[in-house]
């Protein structure tokens, strides 16, 4: 091997070292990333007297766009739990640094006065200024339970209705009520007009709450997870606590998924009237 042909090795595998040290950099940044954004979600998990809670998300990549979160607050002089299940559009960082943008105004709004719909009003200002002409948009359903008046009021800018099972009448309720758009699109939009809705919520009964990628997630046959399975688990295990059914879900999605990763993050929240 004479000298050009070593210099010519000798600059491939500089080349293929530097490489290996951008990607290993990048890497470590993913991770960096993913943890900070785990810190961003809930570390516990609040006790609230009458209510049983559990909530997770599991992101497809290092990051993700989806968001869950229980705040207590004073709605109208009121003391609340809100609960939020959110789904900014896309995956990865872009999607990542959206979802804690809106966390933090989410959070800040609602240490001020207001209704939840002037909350909700003012978060999707700041998010709309946040995307810009960017094209993402964050669907988000928010449910406050009212630990006064023991009632929960909802508001769902874009994202699927949750699901009320009733086991004394088994019967599940669709939380459909309440067309809005979601956040990022229109910052002149009102949530307002036919977007509240208070019901008394009775002991046994269970909300769910998540991200369509549970129901949407396809096993390699290309058949979806679908909801009816969902409901299945809630029917069967209905005298079961939060955190009991929250685990059978991911278990069953697990079974489907058969080995397969997840192609989009998965959130759910459950919530039992006790």
């Amino acid at each position: 091997m004479d000298n050009n042909e070593l210099g010519s090795l000798a600059q491939h595998f500089n080349r293929m070292t530097k490489g290996l040290k951008e990607r290993y950099d990048l890497l470590k940044t993913l991770d960096m990333a993913r943890e900070i954004q785990q810190n961003l979600l809930p570390d516990r998990i609040p006790v609230v007297p009458g209510l049983d809670i559990a909530g997770t998300s599991l992101y497809c990549d290092q990051t993700g766009g989806d968001y869950y979160d229980f705040i207590e607050t004073r709605i109208d002089d009121s003391r609340n739990l809100v609960v939020v299940v959110g789904d900014v559009s896309g995956h990865g960082i872009p999607s990542a640094l959206l979802m804690a943008s809106a966390r933090a105004f989410l959070r800040q709004r609602l240490a001020l006065p207001g209704t939840l719909t002037q909350v909700l009003d003012d978060v999707n200002v700041q998010f709309c200024r946040d995307v810009g002409s960017s094209g993402h948009f964050m669907t988000l359903f928010l449910a406050a339970f009212d630990q006064d008046h023991h009632t929960f009021t909802w508001i769902r800018a874009g994202h699927d209705p949750a699901l009320l099972y009733d086991p004394s009448q088994d019967r599940f309720i669709e939380l459909i009520r309440g067309g809005n758009i979601p956040l990022g699109i229109d910052e002149t939009f009102l949530y307002q007009k036919n977007t509240v809705n208070e019901d008394r919520i009775s002991a046994g009964q269970i909300l769910f709450i998540g991200t369509d990628g549970i129901w949407e997630s396809k096993n390699a046959s290309g058949e979806r997870f679908g909801k009816d399975r969902i409901r299945q688990i809630l029917q069967d295990n209905r005298n079961a606590g939060a955190q009991f059914l929250l685990d059978r879900v991911l278990e069953a999605l697990d079974r489907f998924m058969n080995g397969q990763g997840y192609t989009d993050d998965v959130t759910l929240i459950i919530v039992k009237k006790m």
